[in-house]
């Protein structure tokens, strides 16, 4: 099983006073406050010393001692302290590691840190629940993971909107080795793609992997359905983007008269389980000059209850950008374009948008006649015979 991240619980925080009743006592003051939150496996403790007569000395012994390691950090005298960094680098894979960290000098009261860690591995970083029909719960997917304690789920600690769609509960758990299993299961009630969430073993700690999951809620089965598969590209420097959106360019008073002004592209709709008729309508301000007509072409015929391929026309009247919208229903239907994201919706929307393109100007042709022009020789400061030249 893959290492993943690293995590450092360190169950006990150290503030230490120095004795009150001695002006003159050596002390130590050590804070272990800022072992949490890690950053990059390193924490952070400060040491103050009052009147030390020898030098501060810090020492990690213990079973996994090997796995730490000290460094000072700039600033920090032998005598008065200052901070050093404790790190973490784990040598024998997920579970715990125990160590203490003393902090001493001669003639002052030591202080010590229990350094119980560990370690956490999860087998995966991210799940995928394809195509689960709504109100329903998917097959369980299993993370095993390694040290941590998981005597209940307030490790858990989620990130993202959707995150309810997702459960997560304890498979087994073994306290002795630090290994267990989490099954994770997807239960969506809306047909659409869920946004992507995350959850973390970290309510309580840092530096731990997360795991991402991403899932998409489908209609019931036998529910009808109609898929928008494809959007034909029209002519010009303007293409379908998808999404629900068609671009049209079209050459209007072409002086030549070879390029039409009308442009006419189609979507492919297929419908499945239906209800009811497929009704089709143009709105927005430009409609008029947006049409709608079921193809007659004999692989691609329109049916009103199935689908097939559905003409849409610009026809601009003079050079501006045109706007109008195309609505898709059926009675009961679950709507998808498979151009986009896969998301579901009681209509198909389609912002239709129209450019035209300046004309071509005409051809002009210019003729010369003679191609070639020969002058009498002529003395120096004279002037030639003039020759004539025909445009």
């Amino acid at each position: 099983m893959k290492q993943i991240s690293t995590l450092l619980l360190l169950w006990v925080v150290c503030f230490f006073t120095p004795f009150a009743g001695d002006a003159n006592a050596q002390s130590l003051f050590v804070d272990a406050s800022n072992l949490g939150p890690c950053i990059k496996n390193r924490w952070i403790v400060s040491v103050n010393g009052t009147g030390l007569t020898a030098n501060i000395q810090c020492a990690i012994t213990g079973p996994d001692a090997s796995s730490f390691s000290i460094k000072e950090e700039s600033g920090w005298d032998a005598r008065t302290g200052g901070m050093f960094t404790v790190s973490f680098n784990a040598t024998h894979g997920g579970g715990r590691y125990s160590a203490t960290l003393t902090v001493s000098s001669a003639g002052a009261e030591s202080k010590t840190i229990n350094l119980g860690t560990s370690k956490i591995v999860v087998s995966t970083r991210s799940l995928t629940f394809d195509n689960v029909p709504i109100n329903t719960t998917s097959a369980p997917q299993t993370i095993d993971v390694a040290g941590i304690p998981m005597n209940d789920l307030d490790f858990i600690r989620w990130y993202g909107d959707d995150s309810s769609a997702y459960n997560v509960t304890i498979l087994s758990y073994d306290d002795a080795t630090m290994t267990g299993k989490l099954n994770v299961t997807f239960s969506p009630t809306e047909a659409r793609n869920y946004d992507r969430v995350s959850f973390d073993m970290g309510s309580y700690m840092n530096c731990t992997p997360n795991v991402a999951l991403q899932g998409n809620g489908t209609p019931p089965e036998g529910a009808p359905v109609i898929m928008c598969s494809s959007i034909q590209p029209v002519w010009g420097p303007f293409k379908t983007s998808g999404k629900g959106k068609m671009h049209f360019a079209a050459v209007i008073n072409d002086p030549k008269e070879q390029i039409p002004s009308e442009k006419t592209s189609y979507i492919n709709l297929s419908g499945s389980n239906l209800s009811g008729d497929i009704r089709y309508e143009i709105s927005g301000p430009d409609a008029s000059f947006f049409t709608t007509k079921g193809s007659e072409e004999e692989d691609y015929r329109w049916n009103p209850s199935s689908g097939g391929h559905l003409d849409i026309t610009f026809n601009p009247t003079e050079e501006r950008e045109y706007h109008a919208t195309l609505t898709i229903t059926s009675p009961g239907a679950y709507f998808t374009n498979s151009i986009g994201e896969r998301t579901y919706s009681s209509s198909l929307t389609i912002e239709l948008t129209g450019y035209t393109i300046p004309a071509t100007p005409p051809e002009v042709k210019l003729t010369v006649s003679p191609w070639f022009v020969g002058l009498e020789d002529t003395r120096i400061g004279a002037v030639s015979a003039p020759v004539k030249v025909n445009t």
